[in-house]
Order: C-alpha cells, then structure tokens, then sequence
C-alpha cells in the first residue's frame, strides 16, 4: 500500500472504467500486482490505477472515502453466540508507520466501515492495532458514527505471547482470534469484558477468524462456557 505518512482521509472518485494494467496500491491482497483487472479512479486531482482488492483494502484502512460505495460485509474475527450470530466483530490492522493520533485514526476506521456498509451487524465492535491498543464500542441499531469507544487497552504483550505458541497462529488474525478465546475463557474475566458487558453474554460463543455473514470462518474455536453461567 502506499505510505502515506498522515494517514489523511480522502475523498475518491470512481470512474468505472475497467481496463488491464498494473495497480499502483498493491496492498497485500493486490490482484494486479504484475498485471490484471485494474479501475481508474481519481485521488486528489490524479489518477491512480487501482484493482478492486486494493480498493476496498483503501477503505478499510481509513485512507479513501469512495461517496455511494458499498462493500462487502466480513470481518477478520468475530466472536459469534450459540446461534451463529455476531456479538462482538474485530478489525486487525497492523500498526501504520508513523501514526502519532492512534485514536483518531481507530475512529475513523470504525467510521469508514460503517459508511460503506462493509461491517456485519453485531452488538461490539473492536478496532485493534498491532502493536497498539483495542478501542471497543457497543453498536446501536443506529449506530453514532463518531462515538467514543468505551474502552481502550493495550493487549500487545498477550497478542505476543500468543503468536509464540505452541503451535504459532499462522496470521496476526488467527493470534488474535486465540487470543480473544483464551480472554473470553478466562477466570476472572479482563476487566475490558466485564465493563463492557461482553463477558456475560460470551457463553457457549464461537471465536472465528476471516468471517463472512452465512459461511463459517476458516478457523473456528469453540469455547467452554464457565462456571455458574
């Protein structure tokens, strides 16, 4: 992806046109790195030829605006009850390079996702930055979009210490994810959980990584509800 080193939300305008060519983004999950389906759009008064991955990967990063673009509806971990619903959704990104207003940059990611439609429906919802801090919201059925989160913590070190295994998660998602099960499962719960309310309504729920709305995630991890619930 390109460094953008304030991390500025800008207003982009799709052209439509599809054409074969290289994409200038090229974000982890870029199509045309070397060559394929890439759109014209327009940033700040210059065109940029951008595949559709990069697109929506612009977007869930906080970094593009896209006015009437909707997007997928997924997310890189939820946390799902005993009837496959969500209750709590997670947004992992790594930690940008030289991103001095953190908090700023989680509420504008949260903001952006709900713009474009691209977050499922779910009581919680969590940006968390790597290395960085969680920022936690409760959604309404309408939601503000530029709510305070309720909470704020930095859980790098138990990220860490999961990604050391055994066995090591194969991606920052999946840490996180076993992360997420091991806290849910916890005796007490993290204060986090207990303020927010999540931990008593985390009974018999389901910690999956990469989750679509209708599918099951790749890595599901069933959680034993504890004791006196």
């Amino acid at each position: 992806m390109a460094d953008h080193h304030d991390l500025v939300l800008r207003d982009v305008k799709a052209t439509g046109v599809v054409f074969t060519g290289r994409c200038e983004i090229r974000s982890a999950t870029c199509s045309a790195k070397e060559g394929g389906a890439v759109t014209a759009v327009w940033d700040e008064q210059r065109q940029v030829d951008v595949c559709g991955h990069c697109i929506e990967a612009m977007v869930r990063a906080g970094e593009w605006r896209i006015a009437g673009a909707r997007f997928r509806s997924h997310a890189d971990v939820a946390v799902l009850d005993a009837d496959g619903r969500p209750l709590l959704i997670v947004e992992v990104k790594k930690r940008p390079p030289f991103l001095d207003d953190e908090d700023s940059w989680a509420k504008r990611v949260r903001r952006n996702l709900l713009v474009h439609g691209a977050l499922p429906p779910a009581e919680y919802f969590m940006v968390l930055m790597h290395p960085g801090h969680a920022h936690l919201w409760c959604e309404l059925e309408v939601p503000d979009l530029d709510a305070e989160p309720l909470a704020t913590w930095d859980p790098t070190e138990e990220i860490k210490r999961t990604r050391q295994g055994p066995p090591a998660p194969a991606s920052l998602e999946d840490a996180v994810a076993e992360w997420l099960r091991q806290a849910l499962a916890a005796q007490p719960p993290p204060d986090w959980a207990v303020r927010s309310g999540v931990a008593q309504k985390a009974r018999d729920t389901v910690v999956e990584w990469q989750y679509v709305p209708g599918t099951h995630g790749r890595s599901p991890s069933r959680l034993t509800p504890r004791p006196g619930r």
